[in-house]
């Protein structure tokens, strides 16, 4: 007859568990849990001190975990608490401590919960038979462990998160489904026998003769080994928990038992590939074709590895593929590749999944790639494929070949072997997608990314040097955009009207603009020189009238350009200073200056006239709106102008992170994060930085990705979409249209009123004001020429000309109609600008 520590040894994990089961293991009268944990094992802990004290418990056959902590996994006390995990398989659990770090956001979890998986590999392999590492599937943290979201800790395989929540006299343990097969086991105490063995005694006692849970931690000495009276101590501590065992007061229990008896499905999730030595493999009489056969009537998901997507048909997504396939420019790209080397993956390959084999011990985790890495098993792992086997214990891939199962005897018996550990509760089978989709917690910023870098290889923008019938076009686009200014920019301040609306009875211009605008046309004007539309004489003196016209007030003492002034007489008409419609003047200011449309000497006479520098505190911008300095610092402005004042020597601080040595992915995960936390963003500045000033690498990630959420929205939805800040015809005469990278699909468009009232915040209203914007659809065009983008400027051309005027603000998405009669500075400009960029690089 088997002993209790027979058993216990045995592990629950052997023991299948049913739904009946798992409900009478939490009835009521049940004994409370406890879970035991002897913690600060690291690197200056005495091996022997560990092995005494554990011993005093597993003798006592009272299951316990060995919390690892510190940065040193292979320490001589890791490597004997890795000896008796395997030597007592069912009484010892090794879990990893963790101090969480300051981020917050999910996909830096992942990241942490991948690093901490791939520290305690080499502990994993610590006097294992080949191929039998040791699995870690539960986390420790101190505090009530509110900073770690432990959803984002599956992808490393991570089950159970115990968090000693607080220091009270019994306090109970709190236990709670979360995640995917994830528990989080909260509260308890921990005690120091060296500061008092009878005042941790009678605390233990406080504890077990409380209700509830209970998570009891006890830390273990740190010197060469625990004198008589210490582990007299201990040995206290074993005897009452022994006790309340066996009264059936308590039942001390390890994290993965409370995780089996409380998961609806099982912990490990497993995908069969299978890989053919050769195309006739998978015809029929092949052994992989055989092998799929005996799959398919088993039930059993799996998913192919090929050396191409060729053959594959429209199920080409389900297939891997090795690292280093050359795919055809036409072929579906694999979400997954299988990488054999241990040399890691190209940045430019697509696939969001790898596959690995080199160090497979480690476990599933998310690395600073962006990627999602599998282990791989093979070969002799299917020699036995039991319920405690390492498919058994975690996450994986298993690899089948068509030597692995030469028979139709062996690939019957694999068949059936797989679905014995599917009905017996132990894995949970799935294709490499889905297992994928199982272990990465939902993230909107990382499937955009991930999203961006697949169009970046299945669908890129095409290079090629423009058509000459499309040259002509942009040619005749320019004309248009520059009739704005010849027909409205005054003669003496040589400023244009901000906006004009054509009716029935004539044209009204508004004779008001910010430094914004004004940029906006300098910057045209810089264009039109470059594209023949005037010359240089006449570009130099209208550049020349709009500086010379902008006056300075003073603010604090300082002398500023001012938020509003008027077009025709160059007044200021609204008290106040925006530091990044400044910026973006002294942008095209220095554009002139390199144009050779204004001299070296009048530019920086111009500069040394407005003390912008003073307006900034500890490198941080400020603006002067509503009769105070107001910090502008969080805003998709200040990155653009920290790189136009660089030109004037100002140094300005960004929220976005700076560039390192680190690899892409990880700079732009990093900076989507913060592009998030500040809020939606859209082409402009986004583009102009690029036109003006040169891609910076912020700029490229930003709107590679941009790019990609519009042609993924129109692919999705069927209707165009080109965000911009779009000025309206009618009230509240401006809206903000961009993207929130941290909501999903469509969720993430924002259509926000400049105005707040409430009228405005309506469903109603965003879907009548959606608008296609006429120069950002310019600007994509220029800086990623692609059908998407060519379709749009058609429309543009088609909708949006107001003949002898420019060009309308853009085409309302609903309608299909442009905004009628309505133009602006900015569109015309900008549309100036982004034309001689593209004859510029591709005429």
């Amino acid at each position: 007859m088997p002993t209790r520590r027979n058993l216990l040894r045995a592990g629950l994990a052997a023991v299948p568990l049913g739904a009946a089961t798992l409900r009478f293991a939490f009835a009521q009268g049940a004994p409370d849990n406890l879970v035991l944990c002897l913690t600060g094992i690291g690197p200056k802990t005495a091996p022997e001190s560990l092995a005494a004290v554990a011993e005093v418990f597993i003798s006592n056959a009272i299951p316990l975990c060995l919390v690892l902590e510190g940065d040193a996994p292979l320490s001589p006390a890791m490597e004997t608490a890795a000896d008796l995990a395997r030597r007592e398989p069912g009484l010892v659990e090794l879990v990893a401590g963790y101090a969480p770090g300051a981020a917050s956001a999910r996909y830096f979890q992942m990241l942490a919960a991948g690093t901490l998986r791939r520290r305690l590999s080499d502990l994993a392999e610590v006097g294992a038979p080949e191929g039998d590492p040791l699995v870690v599937p539960s986390v420790f943290v101190r505090g009530t462990g509110d900073g770690v979201d432990f959803p984002a800790f599956r992808s490393a395989g991570f089950h159970a998160l115990l968090a000693l929540g607080g220091d009270g006299e019994g306090e109970a343990a709190r236990l709670s489904s979360i995640g995917r097969q994830q528990i989080v086991y909260s509260g308890g105490i921990e005690l120091d026998l060296q500061s008092g063995v009878a005042t941790a005694i009678t605390r233990v006692e406080t504890l077990l003769q409380a209700a509830g849970g209970g998570l009891l931690a006890l830390r273990v000495p740190i010197g060469a080994g625990p004198d008589a009276e210490l582990l007299a101590g201990f040995e206290g501590v074993a005897s009452r928990l022994r006790v309340a065992m066996d009264r059936g007061v308590r039942r001390c229990t390890r994290p993965i038992d409370l995780v089996l008896r409380l998961s609806a499905q099982p912990p490990a999730g497993l995908a069969i590939v299978l890989k053919p030595e050769s195309e006739s493999d998978l015809q029929t009489g092949g052994v992989i074709a055989g092998l799929i056969g005996e799959l398919d009537r088993n039930g059993l998901p799996y998913t192919l590895l090929r050396d191409d997507t060729q053959g594959a048909g429209a199920s080409a997504s389900a297939h891997c593929v090795a690292d280093g396939t050359a795919l055809a420019a036409d072929a579906v790209i694999p979400p997954c590749v299988v990488e054999m080397n241990g040399a890691g993956v190209s940045e430019a390959d697509p696939a969001r999944i790898v596959l690995f084999e080199e160090g497979a011990a480690t476990g599933p985790y998310l690395g600073s790639d962006a990627r999602l890495w599998i282990p791989l098993l093979r070969g002799s792992d299917l020699a036995r494929l039991g319920p405690d086997a390492p498919v058994a214990s975690s996450d994986h891939a298993l690899l089948v070949t068509a030597g692995d199962v030469p028979t139709e005897l062996d690939r019957a018996a694999l068949a059936l072997a797989l679905a014995r550990l599917r009905d017996g509760g132990t894995v949970r089978f799935f294709p490499v997608v889905d297992l994928a989709e199982h272990l990465v917690a939902p993230t909107p910023i990382l499937a955009r990314f991930q999203s961006a870098r697949l169009r970046r290889h299945s669908d890129p923008p095409q290079t090629g040097r423009l058509a000459a019938v499309e040259r002509e076009k942009l040619q005749d686009d320019a004309a248009l955009a520059w009739r704005y200014f010849a027909r409205h920019s005054n003669e003496k301040t040589g400023m244009g009207a901000g906006t004009v609306q054509k009716s029935d009875s004539g044209l009204i211009a508004f004779q008001q603009a910010t430094l914004w605008d004004l940029g906006s046309q300098v910057q045209g004007i810089i264009a039109a020189r470059e594209i023949g539309l005037v010359d240089t004489v006449e570009a130099g003196a209208q550049i020349e009238a709009i500086f010379d016209h902008v006056p300075v007030q003073t603010i604090d003492g300082l002398r500023l350009p001012p938020l509003f002034l008027s077009t025709d007489s160059g007044e200021a008409l609204r008290r106040g200073f925006d530091l990044c419609d400044t910026a973006r003047m002294l942008i095209a200011l220095a554009s002139a200056r390199d144009a050779g449309l204004v001299s070296e000497a009048y530019a920086s006479k111009l500069f040394e006239s407005w003390d912008i520098a003073a307006t900034l505190r500890d490198d941080r911008p400020f603006d002067h709106k509503g009769g105070g300095w107001v910090e502008a610092f969080q805003s998709h402005c200040t990155p653009y102008v920290r790189r136009g004042l660089a030109g004037w020597g100002i140094e300005v601080a960004s929220p976005y992170p700076e560039p390192d040595s680190g690899d892409g992915p990880d700079f732009c995960m990093s900076l989507l994060h913060s592009v998030a936390f500040i809020g939606h963003y859209t082409t402009e500045p986004l583009l102009l930085e690029a036109t003006e000033l040169g891609h910076s690498e912020a700029s490229h990630c930003l709107s590679e990705l941009l790019f990609d959420a519009q042609l993924t929205s129109f692919e999705t939805t069927g209707r165009l979409k080109c965000v911009s800040e779009i000025s309206l015809h009618e009230a509240p005469w401006f809206t903000y249209q961009g993207l929130r990278i941290d909501l999903p699909g469509e969720q993430g468009w924002v259509i926000m009123a400049a105005n707040p009232d409430p009228a405005y915040d309506t469903d109603g209203f965003r879907a009548k004001v959606e608008v296609i914007s006429a120069k950002a659809a310019y600007l994509w065009a220029a800086h990623y020429p692609h059908p998407y983008t060519r379709r749009l400027v058609d429309l543009i051309r088609e909708k949006a000309r107001i003949e002898g005027l420019g060009f309308s603000i853009g085409v309302f998405t609903g309608s299909g109609e442009a905004m009628p009669g309505y133009t602006d500075i900015n569109t015309n400009g900008v549309i100036l600008s982004a034309i001689a960029h593209q004859l510029r690089n591709r005429g």
